[in-house]
């Protein structure tokens, strides 16, 4: 879970391929021997938006765009397909809990990580900055820099701390003070602003607005733990100088931005050729970023090159299924849509980072997609069985 899903690799195939497989075959074996093929609103969407792929492929093979960079562009999408085997895996409210605890568990981990990462930078300056880059590097899992002399210390896997710190932000809002959630909060966040990622921190903030709405009204004991939780925050930022660091991120010197800005234009520019269908998967654009000219395939501003690609048609699908989730949520019996509400709120960090980086689009955001958008599914089918009486939620997961 720490980076790509690349620490065992055989030549180009790595263990990430290989849970892909397994699982698909599982599931195809399972589903003939029971012959049970379960389609449920989720997986009718993802079966149109995945067809609706070949399109995109067609074009880009037509536009003579070679095959290595029409897989690149497309393969980040075939792990919707996993969907059909995890739904059947997750099939009961017990297992939902079961699974968000190993995910809680192993974020966790992830934010110890990096956080022990920043301390070592911190501590050991240049010579740590040699040693991580070189293991990060090795097994794809992410970047370490120094930014106006701080520690950034940024994994593929970033942005799931954000969520991770919301998601234990609900729980202990909803359920009261918990030394776990409350240690497990603190970690997501620490490991939330080592990442020095402007959309990361915009994300967790919106979450954050809507995650305390309801509570604005009455002061109690979670909302003032709450409180003196983010004030502690404010307190690291200004100490880490992480204020100044965003200030300098949003200027219009800072390389990031110059480099987004470059893309945003270029990009506008080719889907103005092609808005409805697009110019295909493996489409090349040349930037002429702060660095140089160079030749691209795969841009930062995730949905603006799912609209290059695939076109406004593709992009109505793909929007689709981000939303069907919340859709869903609202429908949800009370106490359900309680059990849900930290899941949904921090996909919200996951999308809005999204807008800069590419996260929803490649296996590690899509796979929190799933999970949560699974969870909710399962969630709804639990609220249509039986009429549940709303009741104060007690659950720890």
């Amino acid at each position: 879970m720490c980076g790509a899903g690349r620490l065992i690799t055989f030549g180009p195939i790595s263990e990430r391929y290989v849970i892909f497989v397994i699982l698909l075959l599982s599931y195809f074996l399972f589903a003939i021997v029971n012959n049970t093929w379960l389609i449920t609103k989720h997986e009718v969407t993802i079966l149109f938006f995945l067809m609706y792929l070949f399109f995109p492929i067609y074009v880009g093979i037509l536009n003579g765009n070679s095959l290595s960079n029409i897989l690149l562009s497309y393969q980040g999408y075939v792990y919707l397909i996993l969907f059909f085997p995890i739904y059947l895996i997750i099939n009961s409210e017990d297992m939902i809990k079961f699974t968000w605890k190993i995910f809680d568990f192993f974020s966790f981990l992830c934010s110890l990580i990096v956080i022990a990462c920043f301390l070592y930078m911190l501590i050991f300056n240049l010579s740590a900055y040699a040693n991580l880059t070189t293991i990060l590097t090795k097994y794809s899992l992410g970047l370490v820099d120094f930014v106006n002399g701080s520690p950034r210390v940024f994994f593929k896997v970033s942005p799931i701390f954000g969520f991770f710190f919301i998601r234990q932000m609900d729980i202990l809002l909803s359920n009261g003070f918990k030394f776990k959630n409350c240690i497990y909060a603190i970690a997501g966040l620490l490991a939330s602003i080592a990442s020095i990622t402007i959309g990361i921190w915009i994300g967790i903030g919106i979450a954050m607005i809507f995650l305390l709405l309801p509570y604005l009204k009455k002061l109690n004991l979670q909302f003032v733990i709450i409180v003196l939780g983010v004030s502690i925050a404010g307190i690291l930022l200004i100490h880490f100088d992480i204020l100044k660091i965003f200030q300098n991120r949003l200027s219009s010197t800072d390389f990031s931005r110059q480099q987004k800005t470059t893309q945003l234009f270029v990009l506008l520019s080719q889907i103005q050729l092609h808005p409805i269908f697009g110019s295909g998967f493996g489409e090349t654009l040349t930037i002429n970023s702060p660095v140089g000219i160079r030749n691209q395939t795969q841009f930062e501003l995730s949905f603006l090159q799912v609209i290059m690609n695939t076109g406004l048609i593709g992009f109505s699908f793909f929007a689709s299924i981000l939303i069907s989730p919340y859709n869903t949520f609202f429908k949800l019996n009370d106490r359900f849509k309680d059990m849900s509400k930290g899941n949904i709120l921090g996909l919200i960090v996951i999308i809005t980072a999204s807008t800069v980086n590419p996260f929803i689009t490649n296996p590690i955001g899509i796979g929190c997609f799933l999970l949560v958008a699974i969870s909710i599914d399962r969630f709804s089918e639990l609220s249509d069985k039986s009429k549940i009486v709303k009741i104060r939620r007690n659950y720890e997961f």
